[in-house]
C-alpha cells in the first residue's frame, strides 16, 4: 500500500464494459459490451416488457463523467486516495473535475442489443459529484422513479442532498452552509402508501461547529424534520443502512 489505497483501482478509457446477464432459472448467460463507463453504485435494476413485447433488464447509475465534456472522464474517483494527494495536505479535490452524469443501460434479452441513454443533469450547480444513491427498498428491483443522492461540489466542500425523479426528470435539493452530509438513508413510515412516503436520515457533519449531527428530512419534500445533536464526534462516514428492529 506504498503508494495508496487506489492501488487497485484505476479507469481504462479504452477498455470496454462487460455486462453479464446470468438467468437464476436456467443460468443462461446473455453477454454485452459496451462503451467504457466509470460507474461504482447502482441506482436500481429491474425487469421490464418494452412495446415489442421483449423482456429488458434496465439498470441505472450514477457515473462520473460528462457527456458534453470528454476530458473529464479521464479521472480516476479513486486519485484523490493517492499518497502524494494525501500527502500535500489539500487532498486537491477542487483540481479535479467530476462531474457526474446519471445514466441508463437497458438490455434486451431478446435481441441481445443494448442501449445507454443519458439523464437530464438537472441540479444546481452542474459541477457536482452526485454519487451515493439510495431508494425507497421496497422499491429494489422493482419500476421505480425516486433516488436519493449526496451531491459533493469538490470546489467548495459543499455535500448536500438530491432527489432525483426519474421518471419526471426534475429534482428536490437541500444543502446549508458549512453542512455536509454522508449517504441518505430511506426510512420508509408506518403503513406508507407512497414511494416517498417516508423520512430520509443521515449522519451530518457541522465543519462550522466542529459538530456531528443527525438530520431527518422529509423524502417527498426535502424539508428538515428534526436534527439531533450528537453526544459524540462521529468521523465522516460513506455508507449507510436502516434496519426497522
Amino acid at each position: 500500500l506504498s503508494s495508496g489505497i487506489n492501488a487497485e483501482y484505476g479507469y481504462r478509457p479504452d477498455k470496454p464494459l462487460y455486462i453479464d446477464l446470468i438467468s437464476l432459472a436456467t443460468g443462461h448467460v446473455t453477454h454485452y459490451e459496451l462503451d467504457p463507463q466509470k460507474a461504482v453504485h447502482i441506482m436500481n435494476s429491474f425487469e421490464r416488457v418494452n412495446e415489442a413485447g421483449q423482456l429488458e433488464v434496465v439498470m441505472d447509475f450514477p457515473t462520473a463523467a460528462d457527456p458534453h465534456d470528454p476530458s473529464i472522464s479521464a479521472h480516476c474517483q479513486f486519485d484523490v486516495l493517492s499518497v502524494g494527494i494525501l500527502e500535500n495536505g489539500t487532498q486537491a479535490y477542487d483540481e479535479l473535475q467530476w462531474n457526474t452524469t446519471l445514466r441508463r443501460f437497458v438490455m434486451n434479452l431478446e435481441t441481445g442489443v443494448a442501449t445507454v441513454t443519458d439523464m437530464p443533469r438537472v441540479w444546481e450547480p452542474l459541477d457536482l459529484l452526485v454519487e451515493f444513491p439510495y431508494i425507497n427498498p421496497e422499491y429494489m428491483g422493482k419500476p421505480y422513479c425516486f433516488c436519493y443522492l449526496q451531491g459533493w461540489h469538490m470546489g467548495t466542500m459543499m455535500m448536500g442532498l438530491i432527489k432525483y425523479d426519474v421518471c419526471r426528470e426534475v429534482v428536490v435539493q437541500w444543502s446549508e452552509a458549512g453542512k455536509h452530509a454522508s449517504e441518505p438513508v430511506f426510512v420508509p413510515a408506518p403503513g406508507s402508501q407512497g414511494e416517498d412516503d417516508g423520512m430520509i436520515v443521515a449522519p451530518v457533519y457541522d465543519s462550522i461547529k466542529g459538530e456531528s449531527l443527525f438530520y431527518v428530512w422529509n423524502a417527498a419534500t426535502l424539508e428538515v424534520e428534526a436534527v439531533y445533536s450528537g453526544r459524540a464526534h462521529v468521523p465522516f462516514n460513506i455508507h449507510g443502512m436502516w434496519f426497522n428492529q
